[in-house]
């Protein structure tokens, strides 16, 4: 028996021993984050079965190997380079294992968080992780204000110091071993062949454990009916880099791309946004340009001349929170009383979870793709869109955009300038007398500058005003004493619900405030929540609850006291076409929306929503179903509400695939 296990100790360097040990330590560590990460989302964790929890270790095994390969191959190199009769020396061994503990450190304090981060986006690590590299100065605010980063230091510090003391204990017995005693003539020979077998193991490893065939993929997690289990089965270090990795290659806009026929997209999108009573213009050169045929007069006038428009654009400002669709939560009341004489769109869906989404979606008219973290800061923002900016300006319109914040971040200042924007209004731009938070001015400050902006630009002429929110964002440092009663916690929420109710405040108190100027009569308000938040329940694979928001137009000089409600069904992209509708019918646009107030179209009112962070996911509603491409590439449809309590149906995809060819061929197109 010792003579057996001599002769495997002689073939078998330790060297490969230590890096078998290291992986092995690797894997457990991985698997522990694993189990953090379920606790942390708990309450998703406890609506799946114990079999699909299991199901979710199993098959989360091979996206481990995936991502050990990643972080350790350098180690693998060190031991294969390393002579196996000699080892290394003091001074190199202490550097292994100093690198080891580092490794055990990091990775663990980048996995732990991760629960977090699945609790704000509904997402695995993805390219979030470097889109606001560049940014330090906002993200590492709100995370020290916004998560318990102090518990995460220390159970990061508790439990590496404990993983990284039992594996030195193993490390240091198997680095004490002899050294391999090969003679001359197999010490070469012996050393290829065991780098080489090492190395097929490893590709193999970051194959999930294929010899053949595709590679580990997002959809080799799906093991599942639960979502939840299904991406509790991914690891975070595979899932960042290869949403990295997908952008740079931009293997993401050759799938799209790839989808359908050109010559049938344009069919399917000229169905999709051009409506009965419109007329293309010049469709061999704009194939979506067009107007409506006998459109008439403008429906609004302001004492002989255009009526101003001013945007407001609310951070995180949900619909599940809004009381005048339906919520029981009284948080909103500034707003809800608004609505009582306004119009009021209650089926409305944001281009996307992070302002930026909606900011391009609303001012340029057209979806936030997926395959794009960011299409604001890509060169495909400076096309020819039919922004509404653009559109205003072309009918003597001045304009503004007021924010809180640094113009700079996600592309503000560049994408708005280059679609029509005169003037940039930021932080920088503010004086010492405001509320200033972390992330910027607070939003009753930014509202009274707005007025003044207004007030003075309404005696030039007609204006359009841009107004983009920011207090209602992590690390809600909102001003103290708070104007209102502090707010319980929501029940499913998982923000801070006094953020919503302090943008709702601030918006009554503006609105108050316009009233008393004389250009109030003159203007017509839309305010939009540039997002919703984490809301329980998940109804389907596509959080649809994360992008529903409210839409309201308020203009009651102009537009009457009387509040209605519309449930058609839209987004950002219809903004544009619905103010022009009230300005200018026959104006040309090449817009993908639609009017919200023109008749009712079921089969082509639609909303596009895709989750931040770069990936293939995207929701497409029509009516009350939502057809859906999850991260793994297949497609879903479901009937849903989205009223209170909101509901969803099974997976509809084999019972109706008529109307889900038919949602995907308009949806892709």
């Amino acid at each position: 028996m010792n003579d057996a296990r001599s002769r495997w100790k002689s073939l078998l360097p330790r060297e490969f021993v230590f890096f078998a040990v290291l992986g092995a330590f690797t894997i457990l560590a991985f698997e522990l984050a694993r189990v953090s990460f379920a606790i942390r989302n708990l309450e998703l964790a406890r609506a799946c079965t114990s079999r699909q929890l299991l199901g979710a270790f199993a098959v989360g095994l091979r996206f481990d190997l995936a991502a050990a390969v990643l972080v350790l191959w350098p180690f693998y190199v060190a031991c294969v380079l390393v002579d196996p009769r000699k080892g290394f020396s003091a001074r190199g061994r202490r550097r292994l294992l100093a690198a080891c503990y580092a490794l055990f450190t990091v990775s663990g304090l980048f996995l732990l968080c991760e629960g977090e981060f699945y609790a704000t986006f509904d997402q695995r690590y993805n390219t979030l992780l470097v889109d606001y590299a560049d940014r330090p100065g906002f993200v590492l605010p709100m995370i020290w204000g916004g998560f318990p980063v102090l518990r995460y230091l220390a159970l990061a510090a508790a439990s590496s110091v404990a993983l990284c003391l039992a594996f030195r204990a193993v490390a240091r017995r198997v680095l004490d071993r002899p050294a391999c005693d090969w003679g001359p003539r197999a010490y070469r020979i012996r050393r290829l062949a065991l780098a080489l077998a090492g190395g097929f193991l490893l590709v193999v490893a970051f194959r999930g454990g294929r010899l053949g065939g595709r590679p580990l993929s997002w959809s080799d997690a799906g093991h599942s009916s639960s979502v939840f289990a299904n991406d509790l089965a991914l690891n975070g270090i595979f899932t960042g880099t290869r949403s990295i990795w997908d952008r740079l290659s931009h293997r993401n806009d050759e799938r799209f791309a790839r989808a359908m026929d050109p010559a049938e997209a344009l069919r399917a999108a000229r169905e999709l946004v051009v409506r009965p009573g419109e007329e293309l213009v010049q469709p061999e050169r704009l194939p979506l340009a067009r107007r409506r045929v006998e459109a008439g007069g403008p429906r609004l006038t302001a004492g002989g001349r255009p009526p101003n428009v001013v945007l407001v654009l609310c951070e995180s400002f949900s619909a599940r929170y809004v009381g005048a669709i339906g919520s029981p939560e009284a948080i909103t009341p500034e707003f809800d009383e608004l609505a009582r004489h306004g119009v009021l769109f209650d089926r409305i869906f944001s281009a996307g979870s992070h302002t930026h989404q909606a900011v391009f979606s609303v001012v340029a008219s057209f979806p936030h793709l997926p395959g794009h973290s960011s299409l604001m800061r890509e060169q495909l923002a400076r096309g020819p869109f039919s922004s509404l900016p653009e559109l205003l300006g072309r009918r003597g319109y001045s304009s503004v955009f007021l924010y809180g914040g640094d113009l700079d971040f996600d592309g503000y200042q560049n994408f708005l300038t280059s679609h029509g924007i005169e003037r940039m209004i930021g932080v920088d731009d503010f004086g010492p007398d405001v509320r200033r938070g972390e992330l910027g001015v607070a939003d009753e400050d930014l509202f009274r500058r707005a007025n003044e902006e207004f007030e003075a630009m309404d005696r030039a002429g007609p204006f359009f005003g841009f107004v983009l929110t920011l207090s209602n964002h992590s690390p809600f440092d909102l001003p103290t004493p708070l104007p209102f009663p502090s707010v319980s916690p929501v029940q499913g929420g998982r923000n801070q619900p006094n953020g919503i109710r302090y943008t709702s405040w601030a918006l009554g108190r503006f609105l108050e405030e316009a009233r008393r100027k004389a250009y109030f009569d003159r203007t017509l308000f839309v305010v939009m929540g540039d997002h919703g938040r984490q809301i329980e329940p998940r109804l389907t694979p596509h959080h649809l609850l994360l992008f529903h928001v409210p839409l309201l137009l308020y203009a009651p000089a102009l537009l009457g006291e009387s509040g209605r409600v519309v449930s058609s069904t839209g987004g950002g992209v219809d903004v544009a076409p619905t103010v022009l509708g009230l300005l200018d019918p026959g104006a040309v646009h090449q817009s993908w929306g639609r009017d919200l107030l023109g008749p009712p179209d079921p089969d082509r009112d639609f909303a596009l929503c895709s989750p931040s962070g770069g990936g293939d996911e995207v929701g497409f509603v029509q009516g009350d179903r939502l057809w859906q491409l999850d991260r793994s590439g297949r497609e879903h449809l479901y009937r849903v509400d989205v009223g209170v309590p909101p509901g969803a149906s099974e997976d509809l995809r084999d019972e109706e695939p008529e109307r889900c060819r038919r949602m995907r061929r308009l949806a892709l197109g």
